[in-house]
């Protein structure tokens, strides 16, 4: 009998540390769940925190009362042509000759402006002739007169 009372000893030791175990694991499941719903509730928040700001951002001067003024860069774009690029170059074909802009009429009289030249004849109340220019020192530029 003292083997057979040994081991029922053993095994209500280890029935013993089961339970001591068993009660752990509730312990540690009711505070999970716990710091689940916690966890839930606080997403809950943050999804309708984060639906709000969407609904804030969706809007500009065209869907609410902001005016056009304090938009700023975040303009909603403008429409946009529905052409699909050719893959041309744009301008003329290679090879053209192409065109200036003549003069209509030859000029009498070439002289260069200086800035500073310029600057006197205006502020005196005059316009620029070539008589103010040459007598002015200044050197050349278009003279049409």
């Amino acid at each position: 009998m003292d083997e057979r009372d040994a081991l029922i000893a053993a095994l209500q030791q280890q029935i013993a540390e089961q339970q001591r175990q068993i009660a752990e694991k509730d312990r540690q499941i009711a505070e999970l769940t716990e710091e689940n719903s916690s966890l839930a509730s606080q997403l809950e928040k943050q999804k309708e925190e984060i639906r709000e700001l969407k609904q804030k951002l969706g809007l500009n001067s065209h869907n609410s009362s902001i005016s056009s003024a304090k938009e700023g860069f975040n303009k909603p774009p403008k429409n946009k042509s529905l052409r699909e690029p050719s893959g041309n170059n744009p301008g003329a074909q290679k090879g053209h000759k192409g065109a200036n802009i003549n003069l209509p009429h030859k000029p009498e009289s070439i002289f260069r402006r200086n800035a500073e030249n310029v600057l006197f004849l205006k502020s005196a109340g005059r316009t620029a002739k070539c008589s103010d220019a040459e007598s002015a020192g200044m050197s050349s530029t278009l003279c049409c007169t």
